[in-house]
């Protein structure tokens, strides 16, 4: 766990804090590229709720990155839970029409959550729109295997390693999933 910090105390501190904050959320909103710096920085000063609505502007993707950076320990989902909560709602009330890229993200933080279904169906809406999207299909794949769907994943490998043959991964993930397919037998 990253985020630990407590609101900076009163007087120059607070102000500098605040002035701090204003200013990283700023950078935040025109790119990520910062985002583990700052992330960094703000832990040493405010609690997880504060970094959450003071620093962190409302974009899903950028919300899902700061959840898994200050909590990347599967044990660390109720930590993690109003980082990917927030995202969730952000995206449901971003306009006009979703993007694959919209989809995947949703596909992630339902992952995180422990919504596998939820994480599967976002996942087949984000390859339905970017069907080349190879990354994309191995992590479903990968989904369908945890969630013991061994055929789909199967298949969905098999297309992974006709668009790339060198995805060792991709490789690795299908024998394992074959020797298992030959237990069932």
């Amino acid at each position: 766990m990253r985020a630990s910090g407590t609101a900076a105390g009163s007087g120059t501190g607070r102000h500098a804090a605040d002035e701090a904050q204003k200013s990283w959320r700023r950078s935040l909103e025109l790119s990520d590229l910062y985002l583990p710096a700052i992330l960094d920085r703000s832990a040493d000063l405010f609690d997880s709720t504060d970094i959450l609505e003071r620093v962190l502007p409302d974009r899903p993707s950028l919300l899902l990155a700061a959840a898994e950076y200050l909590y990347p320990e599967p044990k660390e989902v109720a930590e993690r839970r109003p980082f990917l909560e927030k995202a969730r709602a952000a995206l449901e009330r971003q306009p006009g029409p979703r993007q694959p890229a919209d989809f995947h993200t949703e596909a992630l933080i339902h992952r995180s959550l422990g919504h596998p279904d939820e994480a599967l169906a976002a996942y087949r809406e984000a390859l339905a729109a970017d069907p080349g999207q190879a990354a994309w299909r191995y992590e479903w794949a990968k989904l369908l295997h945890e969630e013991g769907r061994l055929q789909e994943a199967r298949q969905e490998l098999l297309t992974v390693l006709e668009r790339q043959p060198g995805n060792t991964r991709a490789r690795k993930l299908l024998e394992k999933i074959a020797l298992q397919l030959e237990e069932k037998e």
